[in-house]
């Protein structure tokens, strides 16, 4: 693999390789290599979607019911087993800052009282009371 001195110069390199369109976080993401120095890698290609000849543009609203991540938040901290921050992290994408946050806001927001424990091999769990 190849490293280079600077990220924008991965960047460069990345679209050097897999096109000038080629976009960070799509079709490649760069990062710091074992060496100090930033390398790429080219992101595994999603088969186009098949739009049976339609325009382009919007897509059709989803069927069934949306849910908010508040909404989800809350239904895992009401699960018997609760969730940890970890899970609750990963599961949104979020850091574990900014998820502790949101436990501490939403379940203020809906009323709820959450209640932890330390459970062996998974950690502090929260749950809604």
């Amino acid at each position: 693999m190849k490293t280079y001195s600077k990220r924008s110069n991965a960047q460069r390199a990345a679209r050097a390789a897999l096109g000038a369109e080629a976009k960070e976080g799509i079709d490649f993401e760069t990062g710091k290599a074992g060496d100090g120095g930033w390398a790429f890698k080219a992101l595994e290609a999603k088969p186009a979607r098949d739009n049976g000849g339609k325009r382009a543009g919007k897509q059709p609203a989803a069927k069934g019911k949306r849910t908010s991540k508040s909404a989800a938040l809350i239904e895992m901290l009401k699960r018997p087993k609760g969730a940890t921050i970890d899970e609750i992290a990963k599961r949104f994408g979020w850091l574990p800052h900014t998820t502790r946050a949101a436990v501490s806001v939403q379940t203020r927001k809906a009323g709820l009282r959450i209640e932890t424990e330390k459970v062996e091999g998974r950690g502090r769990v929260y749950r809604a009371a």
